[in-house]
């Protein structure tokens, strides 16, 4: 038994992301404070919404409390106040329906957007295939990262089989092992190490297959070998600054100086991440500038691949997944960028509306009902 125990601690310290998984167990809102980061420079032009504080919303919703099968009614105010939700915003035509924080939580506090940045990386794919950057998300990725040419199989996975999660890379989703791939990249401090590592055990091109972590790394590393920036600096360059932003983003990093966890870990006020919202809204013009080229927000909300969502069985049976974003089925035109426990972007772009729900850790226990909150509370303003 000693044996054992002696080289688990070896283990343990012989391995950081091991240590770390250990100690701080699963990825949580509040993990920006432990990890390095770069900080991202706001607009030296701030954009404000405007609150309208006549809004109907919140007065009734149904919700399926924890360990029950009915339905209840509660107010929006209610709900956030009793699940796991830290902040909820709803915007529309640039006013603020309805704004709360939750959990210690406030206006001015950082949010963490987990997955859902994977969503605003596929905006810098755009942007840098409109710079000519890159050619063609029919490119093999090995045209850029000519490296992984050693690696089987590598040569045949395309820039477009990353964005729709069909690289045929091998990813385990066992969250709860500290040697789990997903937080081997979440807390390790070498991440091109991480995907220099990666194996493909599946055809490339064929079956969606949801990626924690790999396939939006190596879109990261692309992104810093055309661009020649860090992902935080040419983001900072392409958008945030431009967008109305009050206030800094942090990126957190594998190490210091080192590179941005592209598949996660984005954290910025909610206000402001509603901005890049707006952006989208807006076809992905600010203030007559085409800062996100329209063709992309338009190759974003084609529906082209379907798949069985069973993170929950409550949840809808089938979402599209195209180019890193979730794609509505519910014949809105709706789409969004969505994160662990239940970090959500949601688009409505006929309503010209938005709203946006942050959670704690395992938010997902009450956090997915927040799929049909969305229709909810669209119906309640008869749109």
């Amino acid at each position: 038994m000693r044996k054992v125990t002696f080289a688990f601690l070896l283990l343990s310290l012989s391995s950081c992301h091991f240590y770390r998984s250990i100690v701080r167990n699963f990825p949580d809102v509040d993990d920006h404070r432990f990890f390095h980061s770069r900080t991202i420079n706001p607009d030296k032009s701030p954009f404000q919404f405007t609150n309208y504080t006549n809004s109907p919303l919140g007065s009734q919703v149904m919700v399926i409390p924890k360990g029950k099968t009915d339905s209840i009614p509660q107010s929006l105010d209610n709900y956030v106040d009793s699940s796991r939700t830290v902040a909820f915003l709803i915007i529309k035509n640039d006013s603020i329906l309805y704004e709360k924080y939750s959990k210690g939580h406030t206006a001015e506090s950082l949010i963490t957007t987990f997955s859902a940045v994977k969503s605003i990386l596929s905006l810098l794919i755009g942007i840098a295939i409109n710079d000519g950057l890159i050619e063609n998300v029919n490119d093999p990725i090995t045209k850029y990262l000519p490296e992984f040419h050693l690696k089987e199989g590598f040569d045949s996975i395309k820039i477009r089989h990353l964005l729709q999660m069909r690289s045929g890379i091998k990813e385990s989703k066992i969250l709860t092992m500290p040697s789990s791939q997903p937080l081997r990249f979440y807390y390790g401090k070498d991440l091109d190490k991480q995907c220099y590592n990666l194996k493909i055990d599946t055809l490339s091109g064929g079956k969606f297959r949801y990626s924690y972590a790999s396939n939006t790394q190596l879109l990261g590393m692309l992104l810093r070998e055309v661009t020649g920036k860090n992902l935080s600096v040419y983001f900072e360059e392409k958008i945030w600054s431009k967008v109305g932003t009050s206030s800094p983003a942090y990126w957190d990093l594998d190490k210091k100086d080192g590179m941005e966890k592209a598949f996660c870990c984005f954290n910025a006020k909610a206000r402001d991440i509603a901005k890049i919202a707006k952006l989208l809204l807006q076809k992905g013009k600010w203030d007559g500038e085409q800062i996100v080229p329209e063709w992309w927000i338009d190759e974003i909300t084609k529906i082209e691949h379907v798949k069985e969502y069973n993170m929950k069985s409550e949840l809808p049976n089938k979402e599209h997944y195209n180019m890193h974003w979730w794609v509505g089925t519910k014949g809105r035109g709706d789409y969004e960028a969505s994160g662990m426990y239940g970090q959500t972007i949601k688009l409505f772009p006929k309503e010209n509306m938005t709203m946006l729900v942050f959670t704690k850790r395992r938010g997902w226990t009450q956090g997915h009902y927040q799929v049909d909150l969305f229709y909810q509370i669209m119906d309640q303003l008869n749109f």
